[in-house]
């Protein structure tokens, strides 16, 4: 088809467009589209440069409010660039390019050799590309030149919602670029593209940005069929440069990243993560795939929450994971295929987590800790190696091809390593295809304006009536509101067959208005008639409520904004900006609902599902209250202060039922989230409990984030959740009440904030597999548990508490040391391959290295002047000093170290200096002490910090003092003019050895000039460390289990659990299990009766 068209562009008829009002149209596209095509403007291809035509086009557009510019089959030359205005959507003709580009192409002659000048389309907030395709017809395949992003976050008018869907770039030098302006809620959806640098670069995301269904990969050029697309030897020499220098996604900070089918194939490095501008990231990649790749995944930075992968394939030619030495938190890995040369490489203090998964190459760590459950090792050398810095590696249950090749050498490392077959549960990883999109049965078309609509009107319920009447009278088709204002003093009914449609044909923010309905009945009601009810089989797309009566800071009820009466009622690109209840499909059948990009903030109840016979959908929901706080210029509101959103936020955490779903026999939920609520995702009894596979969901900061009262027979499977519990009604992130039942599993779930992860109870089963929590630990009362692979970033006592019920724990890790746990007397628990306690290597050539005592007296080590610590640095801060000095009276002795600056007022300023010289060992009872006497206010904010040998300095483990206080240099500390002693306990970084300590001065917000603070009497005290009697040499023998060491008595346990004084008492070796496997525990009996902190572990069995 493409050869047949001529290669146009657009001639300039500026002032005839100008004459000529917006007229919304219905569309007859040339190639098959899935919904109904609405445009105010259509352009039509003509000779010549088509940027100015499309630009005045789009200004027009956004000028009314917003709406769709559709370009015809055709192909339009670009020599200049475009900005994409608020409220518009450039929109074409298009297919899925396997079989070759169709329809609207937009050939791209703009920027040829330029790489950081504008991008070619600046896209602003509220904006969308769709069914488009772009092309550089003087890009060189054999000699590729740079050129500048195809599409960009705008400079300005950037942040909420661009949309980039259904779209094809052929040949981009740099693709799709978000950020690193501020930026929220970007959507890629069915994106093709060849990448001969960056396909897609992210950063600075703050709320939610979903890739879904992209595709980078040399063959959308060479399959093109466009002139220059490379064949023979200039397809080797494009795909050779890519190998070599191409980068598939690059993601510098998101919070929250959904990552869904993505495909990379070909490139140097497929996926990477970086330290972004602004922070860096927490993600989730689910079902993707980066082949073909130098490297498919590189691991340089994440935030603590850190990465999940579930079921994607990873095949490298060097590396399939490589974590550098900058990696030091957390990623997670079930049901993915790895491969490589080295199949992982984890060379950072971080942590790696891997659960059914396929290693087709050496797993090589050199240092941090790993787990592998379940998986299996082909290699044609070593299937895994340990590195001597390893400190925890968890090895159970895999299978190997030929016998097991594992090479450790750890030197002081909690090691597990069991080749015996453990219970195998895997997550249905069954593609996920989206739901389709829903069209009335007929093509009609009825404008709101033609039947009286006006934003001016004190009420258009009559003429909105009039319009669906219409629609109704011919039979269905789409009611259609151009952007405006619309006031209503009565309630909407949508007749089957119709959709009632706005402006946006991509999703939007309140800040974006476009057409927006604006109800002001049924204050106080919350019974009440909702203000629009869909018949059975109609309704919304691309509009905007809005309550101008509602205030956040006393909210009132209002009736539901949308209530479904009926089977398939759908729901799409649709914003509620501050709805008191939402979308009920609770109250009648539901079977077949569909709702997609359902966005904004409710503030009682968000979406209830019930009555679902049959299939029903729930794609990208986004509930978050700075729908209700950010707003446009002109949308009428109560007075809000700088204290609305934190009210607002405490109400929802209160009140808000954010997600609810009842009988629902097979509900299919994809991609959702909201930020603030009591119960973010529930399921209910409603006669009947629901039967889904939830496959990426985050709630942040919800009382409780998942809460699950009944199941259908077939169960939940939550896939990839984010839970975040948090606030003053905080319960947990995962919740079973008492009535409880049926059956729930949690795969490679991430968890932060709050004091509890899971609340269990009820009579119901749950499986928690691959989880890493930043929160506090478990309570399980009664119900049937299993907790698999979980990492644990606290250090609790204990993190699991098992009152009731049956619990199997298998693999679970405490980052900072062992795993402790508590049985209550009605509770039933079996245990195999927890984390037992982190030893750490002490330094040599020092007769006690794990303890340092300085005054700085005569005899004490000399310590350091204004020697400034790469731990650490300066920022703000001039004539800043630090040194011993002789003062009258020390806190003991007559020296100290006095530190000693001026800080620009109102800034962060900061400054570390070393103060002495490692190398210390921690151990599990190290404790750091020191004295300080602040001289003024400023120089409360110090601190004694450390540099590592691995992985961030001490102040930012959150280390907490003796009275409870935090340890970071920037919490005030002390009385002005007097001594205070200052006790932090190291454990939590047990098996780390601090390099040299810092004295440091850090304030964020500093709010004087000067600072000066004395140091004295600095001590790193481990009785272990003096003793020495804190090891056990354990060796496996014929009589079985022999261990030795210290003089002092050994207690243990043969049952998974962490031995107490009262264990067995080790007299001889113990014997070795007849059939299946054994852990044994064992610990150190000190003369006062209590065990050392030390709890040591073997496993036994094949």
């Amino acid at each position: 088809m493409i050869a047949r068209l001529a290669f146009v562009g657009c001639l300039a008829i500026s002032v005839l467009l100008a004459a000529q009002p917006l007229k919304p149209t219905l569309v007859e596209t040339t190639l098959p589209t899935a919904d109904v095509v609405v445009a105010s403007v259509v352009l039509e291809p003509a000779q010549g440069d088509a940027t100015p035509r499309i630009q005045e086009a789009i200004d027009r557009v956004a000028g009314a409010g917003g709406g769709v510019v559709f370009l015809r089959t055709g192909w339009y030359r670009i020599r200049g660039r475009l900005t994409l205005k608020e409220g518009a959507v450039l929109r074409g003709d298009w297919v899925e390019p396997s079989q070759g580009v169709k329809g609207t192409v937009l050939a791209l002659y703009a920027g040829k050799g330029e790489t950081d000048t504008a991008p070619i389309i600046a896209m602003q907030r509220g904006t969308g590309l769709r069914e488009l395709t772009f092309w550089f017809p003087e890009q060189n395949a054999t000699k590729p030149v740079p050129y500048p992003w195809v599409a960009r976050t705008a400079d300005k008018i950037g942040g909420d919602n661009t949309t980039v869907m259904n779209v094809t770039i052929v040949n981009a030098w740099q693709g799709v670029c978000i950020g690193p302006q501020s930026n929220e809620l970007h959507t890629m959806r069915n994106l093709y593209l060849t990448a001969l640098k960056t396909g897609i670069s992210i950063d600075s995301t703050t709320d939610i940005g979903r890739l879904n269904h992209v595709v980078i990969s040399p063959r959308i050029w060479e399959q093109s069929g466009l002139p220059g697309a490379p064949i023979g030897s200039a397809r080797t020499a494009c795909r050779g440069h890519q190998a070599k220098a191409a980068l598939g996604v690059d993601i510098g900070r998101s919070d929250w990243e959904y990552i869904h089918d993505v495909e990379i194939e070909g490139l140097a490095i497929g996926f990477k993560f970086r330290q972004g501008k602004r922070g860096v990231t927490n993600a989730v990649m689910v079902l993707s795939k980066a082949v073909d790749c130098g490297t498919a995944l590189v691991l340089e930075r994440l935030n603590g929450v850190g990465l999940a992968v579930t079921g994607c394939e990873l095949e490298g030619t060097q590396s399939g994971v490589l974590a550098p030495e900058s990696f030091t938190t957390v990623a997670t890995f079930n049901s993915c295929t790895i491969g490589g040369k080295q199949s992982v490489q984890l060379q950072g203090d971080g942590v790696l987590t891997f659960q059914n998964c396929s290693l087709n190459g050496t797993l090589t760590a050199e240092r941090g800790q790993v787990t592998a459950l379940n998986s299996s090792f082909a290699a044609a050398g070593r299937h895994i190696v340990l590195g001597s810095s390893v400190g925890r590696a968890r090895i159970l249950g895999n299978t190997f091809e030929g016998r097991p090749r594992i090479e450790n050498q750890a030197q002081a490392a909690d090691i597990g390593i069991s080749h015996a077959p453990l219970a195998k549960v895997k997550p249905d990883l069954t593609p996920y295809v989206s739901a389709p999109v829903r069209t009335p049965p007929k093509r009609a078309l009825f404008v709101v304006t033609d039947f009286g609509a006006d934003g001016k009107a004190a009420d258009n319920t009559p003429a909105f009536a009039k319009a669906l009447t219409a629609a109704r009278e011919a039979g269905g088709g789409t009611v259609y509101v151009p952007a405006g204002l619309y006031r209503f003093q009565g309630q909407l009914r949508i007749p089957t067959g119709v959709e009632l449609r706005g402006c946006f044909d991509v999703p939007h923010h309140t800040i974006s208005a476009g057409s927006v309905l604006m109800s002001t009945t049924g204050r106080g009601q919350e019974r009440g008639t909702p203000f629009v009810q869909l018949e059975r089989r109609s309704g919304l797309r691309g509009l905007t409520f809005w309550y101008p009566e509602q205030s956040l800071d006393t909210p009132v009820p209002y009736p539901w904004t949308v209530r479904g009466l009926g089977p398939g009622c759908w729901l799409e690109d649709v914003t509620l900006g501050n709805s008191w209840q939402g979308v009920d499909f609770w109250t009648h059948d539901s079977t077949g609902h569909l709702v997609r990009y359902l966005a904004g903030c409710c503030l009682k109840r968000g979406l209830w599902v019930s009555k679902s016979a049959g299939t029903g959908w729930v794609e990208d929901l986004q509930f978050n209250p700075h729908y209700a706080l950010r707003l446009p210029k002109g949308l009428p509101h109560p007075p809000m202060t700088g204290r609305t959103g934190g009210v607002l936020i405490d109400f929802l955490r209160q009140n808000l039922e954010g997600m609810v779903f009842g009988d629902c026999e097979d509900e299919r939920i994809f991609a959702t989230f909201l930020y603030a609520a009591y119960d973010g995702i529930a399921f209910r009894d409603d006669l009947g409990g629901t039967n889904s596979r939830i496959l990426i969901h985050g709630t942040d900061t919800a009382s409780r984030a998942a809460v699950i009262e009944r199941t259908g027979p077939k169960g939940l499977e939550f896939i990839a959740a984010q839970l975040v519990p948090l606030g003053k009604w905080e319960v947990a992130a995962i919740v079973t009440p008492p009535k409880f039942r049926g059956e729930v599993k949690f795969f490679n779930t991430q968890v932060w904030a709050g004091d509890l992860t899971a609340d269990l109870q009820g009579t119901g089963k749950v499986l928690i597999q691959q989880m890493n929590t930043l929160s506090g630990g478990f309570r399980q009362t009664a119900g049937e548990t299993a907790l698999q692979n979980i990492n644990l970033s606290r250090d609790m006592h204990p993190h699991l508490m098992i009152e009731g019920g049956t619990s199997d724990l298998l693999a679970n890790q405490s980052r900072r040391g062992m795993l402790r746990w508590e049985r209550g007397k009605r509770a039933k628990v079996t245990a195999f391959g927890n984390a037992a306690s982190l030893l750490g290597t002490l330094p040599q050539g020092d007769p006690a290295p794990g303890n340092l005592a300085t005054s700085w007296e005569q005899g004490d080590p000399a310590g350091h002047t204004d020697q400034l610590a790469k731990g650490g640095g300066i920022r703000i801060v001039t004539d800043a000093h630090c040194g011993p000095v002789d003062i009258p009276a020390g806190a003991t002795g007559k020296r100290a170290v006095k530190l000693q600056g001026t800080c620009a007022k109102g800034k962060h300023g900061y400054v570390y200096f070393k103060l002495a010289d490692g190398p210390i060992a921690i151990l599990p009872d190290s404790v750091l002490s020191y004295s300080i006497r602040p001289l003024n206010a400023e120089g409360q904010h110090v601190a004694v910090d450390g540099v590592l040998d691995s992985g961030p300095p001490l102040r930012d483990h959150r280390l907490v003092t003796t009275d409870k206080g935090s340890a970071h240099p920037g919490t005030a500390k002390g009385k002005i003019g007097e001594w205070t002693r200052i006790h932090v306990p190291l454990g939590k970084v047990s098996g780390k050895t601090i390099q040299y300590l810092m004295f440091a001065y850090d304030h964020r917000v500093a709010k004087e000039g000067e600072f000066a603070c004395l140091v004295d009497d600095v001590r790193v005290q481990s009785e272990m460390a003096k003793t020495g009697d804190w090891r056990i040499q354990a060796v496996v023998g014929p009589m079985g289990l022999a261990l030795s060491g210290p003089k002092n008595p050994i207690r243990y346990t043969i049952d998974g659990s962490n031995p107490a004084p009262d264990s067995l008492l080790y007299r001889r070796p113990i014997p070795l299990p007849k059939q299946g496997i054994r852990e044994v525990r064992y610990a150190i009996q000190q003369a006062d009766g209590k065990l050392t902190p030390l709890v040591f572990s073997c496993l036994l069995g094949k």
